[in-house]
């Protein structure tokens, strides 16, 4: 008997732990103030879309135009933009989906990537000359892109970029992989949005030692 009570208020302790735990963690969520977009937001067949450009614009140099890889927003690209942004005009945006800009439900494919990008830089009355600067998959949309505008690009530059015909040129043991890679990292996608809806990652990074990180708080 002795032990089953040690166990029933050993289990009622845990249990007041993780509920505290949570209710923590959603007010450490909760608390998070939102960041407003660096860039402008232009309205794109009814989706809002963001659009960060940085540089001066000048007649005698085109406009850089970075073309991020599949899933990355913009502000990965923070330093490269502002480097490339001291001799002239450079642009990130966030595709449709990802950063500050809307979902659409439009298939994300290459050639609806592409579409978008005109369709952005039309917005923002950007005609050209353009180098596009595409990094993985964004160097697919630059093709693609440059190929139906050709008379807007002046270059093109690669970024550790994709291949359309990859999958093929490596082989089937290439292909299997990144295919089997692509199936985990998409079967843990739920358990990281149901930690972050929860404030948990928000939590942890709050009580994390911010010197794993070489965060300087002085």
């Amino acid at each position: 008997m002795r032990i089953k009570k040690i166990l029933k208020y050993l289990g009622i302790s845990v249990a007041i732990l993780i509920v505290g735990f949570l209710v923590t963690a959603q007010i450490a969520y909760q608390s998070i103030p939102e960041i407003e977009p660096p860039g402008k937001i232009y309205s794109v067949n009814g989706t809002d879309i963001h659009l960060y450009c940085t540089g001066l614009q000048t007649d005698d140099t085109p406009t850089i135009i970075i073309i991020a890889g599949s899933g990355t927003p913009s502000p990965l690209y923070h330093n490269l933009q502002e480097s490339l942004s001291e001799s002239t005009r450079t642009c990130a945006y966030d595709r449709a989906g990802m950063g500050w800009s809307e979902s659409n439900g439009i298939p994300a494919n290459s050639k609806n990537m592409s579409n978008e990008l005109h369709s952005i830089l039309q917005e923002a009355g950007i005609d050209g000359p353009l180098i596009l600067a595409g990094h993985s998959l964004g160097e697919i949309v630059s093709l693609i892109y440059s190929a139906e505008h050709e008379q807007q690009v002046a270059g093109i530059a690669f970024i550790d970029s994709s291949h359309y015909n990859q999958v093929e040129y490596f082989g089937k043991e290439y292909s299997d992989a990144l295919y089997k890679q692509t199936d985990e990292l998409l079967g843990n996608f739920w358990l990281i949005e149901t930690a972050s809806n929860l404030g948990i990652l928000i939590l942890l990074s709050l009580v994390s030692d911010n010197s794993e990180f070489g965060i300087d708080e002085n």
